[in-house]
């Protein structure tokens, strides 16, 4: 029971300086160096990115609380995308933002759901009433 509450208290504190605190000074430093460079700086798009897939990956991991170590498996997505020498923000933008099939893909999805919701769903809901005649 120890050492299951010092795991877990572990994980509470690597997750808090990992995935927290150390990428929100990284940001601010290269906010601050953007700012009196006036200048892109590629490092300060990589941090944006990071903080734009930790509140995707919060947000998934509160709504699949359910899932066996939901948790820990967010830990250890964003403790990849945090690291600097392996820089999975970045991998997971080209794969997910910029790849043009994914997108295509995505577009007909919504264009098919919208036409079958125009021509199935909402006439069926137009007929139903709920008192019988």
């Amino acid at each position: 029971m120890v050492f299951i509450a010092l795991c877990q208290s572990l994980l509470i504190v690597l997750d808090l300086f990992c995935n927290l605190l150390y990428p929100a000074y990284e940001t601010l430093f290269y906010l601050a160096k953007f700012r009196r460079n006036e200048t892109y700086n590629a490092q300060f798009t990589i941090w944006t990115t990071y903080w734009i897939f930790y509140s995707v990956l919060y947000a998934a991991s509160k709504l699949l609380y359910f899932f066996p170590f939901a948790y820990e498996i967010r830990v250890i997505v964003i403790l990849l995308m945090a690291h600097p020498k392996v820089e999975a923000t970045s991998k997971i933008q080209r794969f997910f933002v910029t790849n043009p099939l994914l997108l295509i893909k995505l577009i007909d999805m919504r264009i098919r759901l919208k036409q079958r919701f125009d021509d199935d769903w909402i006439p069926a809901l137009k007929s139903f009433s709920l008192i019988k005649k």
